[in-house]
């Protein structure tokens, strides 16, 4: 069999321009097509990626954030709490002041109301102890008891221990011999001249010079007071009225110690 040359080239030809028409026509656009296709996935996978490393780092700063609204809202309910406990704190102490006030006002309020009724009854005391002792030594030893009360002061000035003579005679050099008398009843002038002698012969001074002013004070509760440059010589009921009045102050102590336990025991309870 003879090759037709001619054939076989006309057929290589016609396969060569099928090939560059195929080529041209076909594969080149079916390959773009491929080639862009695998860029817009390789894209969309790319803006995935991205996409998804953009939410993981949202997640992150949302959870970043979060924790900080915890920790910053934790810090906020510690704060609110010290300052809650601290004005707590703060009212209780001004309700103890104020506590502790009232209480401080009612004890002095207290103390008055004692000391008043202190003072009135050490002076009922001394007017009943006066007329009980007037009236018995009446009966007694017929004599008044104002007589009695100047001859015991005549006593006590007579029985001056030395130092208190000292004293005594110091003061009056200071009072230039200015004698004050105060007595809860009248002086007779007789006993001012034995009062003076008294005063000399306790001194040991018969020749010092003096000048008594006498004055009637009811409150010394039937006693007698000599002053003179600041010092003094008394004697009256009054200090035997002391030890009663002691008595009753522990007497009233007595009855306020109750309610002052009680009220602390309340206070304890509380």
């Amino acid at each position: 069999m003879i090759a037709n040359w001619y054939t076989i080239v006309f057929q290589a030809i016609n396969f060569m321009i099928l090939v560059f028409l195929l080529r041209r026509f076909l594969y080149g656009p079916i390959i773009e097509a491929m080639d862009e296709r695998e860029r817009k996935i390789v894209q969309r996978e790319e803006t995935a990626a991205s996409r998804e490393t953009e939410a993981e780092e949202a997640r992150r700063t949302f959870r970043q954030r979060t924790a900080e609204m915890e920790a910053r809202a934790e810090e906020f309910t510690q704060e609110a709490r010290a300052d809650a406990a601290e004005k707590k704190r703060a009212l209780l102490e001004d309700a103890r002041r104020e506590v502790e006030t009232s209480r401080r006002r009612w004890q002095e309020a207290l103390e008055e109301e004692k000391a008043d009724f202190l003072r009135q009854l050490r002076v009922g005391i001394g007017r009943g102890a006066t007329s009980v002792a007037r009236r018995s030594l009446a009966d007694l030893a017929d004599a008044e008891l104002e007589v009695q009360i100047r001859r015991h002061f005549l006593s006590r000035l007579h029985d001056l221990p030395g130092e208190e003579r000292l004293s005594l005679a110091a003061a009056m050099d200071e009072d230039e011999g200015r004698v004050q008398l105060r007595a809860a009843f009248e002086v007779p002038d007789r006993w001012i001249g034995q009062l003076e002698e008294t005063l000399r012969a306790t001194l040991g001074e018969p020749d010092r010079s003096m000048e008594v002013h006498r004055r009637v004070d009811p409150g010394l509760v039937c006693g007698i007071e000599l002053e003179t440059g600041g010092h003094r010589v008394a004697w009256a009921i009054d200090s035997y009225i002391g030890e009663i009045e002691e008595e009753l102050i522990r007497e009233v102590e007595g009855w306020v110690e109750p309610d002052s336990d009680e009220e602390e025991n309340d206070h304890d309870a509380k």
